[in-house]
């Protein structure tokens, strides 16, 4: 089975991370199966070796975020069109961008004219709060170069007359679709109400690309409770609630330390609010890790705390589940997403320091081998359900089932119809 992903990620290799990561393990763990399925990704960047099974053809990386997204469309349909890759393939599997409301693809809709099976997703629903030093998705500290913010200024005056029109057409791309996957029962809500058939859409989380911990092998070594967060320090991940909690318990003679991986806009004002409520010595800015450190930081941890305001999905919080960790975690739409698929989370309200506070005090008087079984119960369950092994096993049934259907179809001489309708997806969140 001959399989186009495109786009498949802005940068495709095994040291990308977020929803990028996401597409790379799902391929990688798909090809890594057997010699039955044949990968050619389309990307705008590439690094490292790809693996086995996979070719990869990068188009070169967009200019600014907003008129580069635009066009995206456009370059990916003609690297395929030069290449002559829809006369080369089975199925068609557009991955990126995820954002439900940005799924028009030019390549989708040649493919169903083909008469190619098509797959969409992993999708997830929109993020309903967004803080301003991620205008332009610039999560850096110093701001945006001058043509970015042309480019921003530019797109946010244009973007209200063009989002209905893109609106209908990723509609109209989805409703063509033989399978809309999304991350979360949320989603799907999103995608159904866009003209999808509740029978086109499959709920496939993403994979964790942490190693889930063996039970009984985490230290239940006494003394204080640490705890660790990690990530972009930025106004939505709400850290600022974790240190003021962490502060408000040692000022209260509680034993607790805060380790905090990462950088960014926030972090400046996050060193300067543990200075000033007089608890440095509790809290640790370790700035940003390589991935064998995070995994000695977490390793030596208890437990695991996000405060997040807004998440999809909560990529930090699931790797914190499978390392080991009891996990704490704001209740947004991805934490309660997890946990509506049987994770064990401890959720607590977004935006309320005084409530983490509590749960916080619960665990640092909770003997250390509950802890220990607590971070197990977690680590079992991402076994279950979030290894790139079972997750690429889900993809891989999944592209069998389309091409299935397809060589049906053309048997009984049907060929697959494009669906040429599709109501505006609805703008919650955008």
């Amino acid at each position: 089975m001959r399989i186009l992903v495109a786009p498949a990620s802005t940068r495709f290799s095994p040291e990308a991370g977020s929803e990028d990561g996401w597409v790379y393990d799902i391929v990688a763990g798909v090809a890594a199966m057997g010699p039955n399925c044949r990968f050619t990704c389309i990307a705008e960047q590439a690094a490292g070796p790809a693996p086995e099974g996979v070719r990869v053809i990068a188009i070169g990386k967009r200019r600014t975020q907003e008129i580069g997204g635009l066009l995206l469309p456009l370059r990916v349909a003609r690297a395929a069109k030069v290449g002559g890759l829809l006369d080369k393939v089975d199925v068609v599997h557009h991955a990126l961008p995820f954002a439900i409301g940005r799924s028009f693809s030019l390549l989708a809709l040649r493919a169903r004219k083909l008469g190619l099976p098509l797959v969409i997703g992993p999708l997830q629903s929109p993020l309903q709060w967004v803080g301003p030093d991620e205008v332009g998705r610039e999560l850096v500290s110093g701001g945006p170069r001058p043509v970015q913010k042309v480019a921003t200024a530019v797109a946010q005056a244009t973007w209200p007359a063009a989002k209905t029109a893109l609106s209908q057409l990723s509609a109209r791309t989805l409703c063509q679709a033989d399978r809309v996957v999304v991350i979360s029962e949320h989603a799907r809500a999103l995608v159904e109400s866009a003209g999808v058939a509740p029978h086109k859409t499959e709920l496939i989380p993403p994979p964790t690309r942490v190693p889930p911990r063996p039970p009984g092998t985490r230290s239940s070594r006494p003394g204080p409770l640490r705890l660790v967060t990690a990530g972009y320090l930025i106004e939505r991940k709400g850290v600022c609630d974790i240190v003021a909690a962490v502060a408000a318990l040692a000022t209260a003679g509680e034993e607790l330390l805060l380790e905090v991986a990462g950088d960014g806009p926030a972090a400046p004002a996050l060193r300067n609010q543990a200075r000033d409520l007089g608890v440095g010595g509790a809290i640790s800015f370790r700035g940003w890790l390589s991935r064998p450190e995070l995994a000695g930081l977490l390793k030596d941890a208890h437990a695991y705390v996000s405060m997040s305001r807004a998440e999809s999905w909560g990529q930090a919080v699931a790797d914190a589940l499978a390392s080991g960790l009891v996990v704490i975690s704001a209740d947004n739409e991805g934490a309660r997403s997890m946990a509506a698929l049987g994770a064990p989370l401890r959720l607590v309200p977004s935006g309320d320091p005084r409530r983490l506070a509590d749960e916080l005090r619960r665990l640092c008087h909770t003997p250390r081998n509950i802890l220990g079984r607590d971070g197990d119960a977690g680590a079992l369950w991402a076994t279950e359900h979030l290894t790139r092994a079972v997750i690429a096993g889900r993809w891989a049934e999944l592209y069998g089932n389309v091409l299935d259907q397809a060589k049906q179809l053309k048997q009984s001489g049907h060929m697959p119809a494009g669906v040429t309708h599709g109501r505006a997806i609805p703008r919650e969140g955008m």
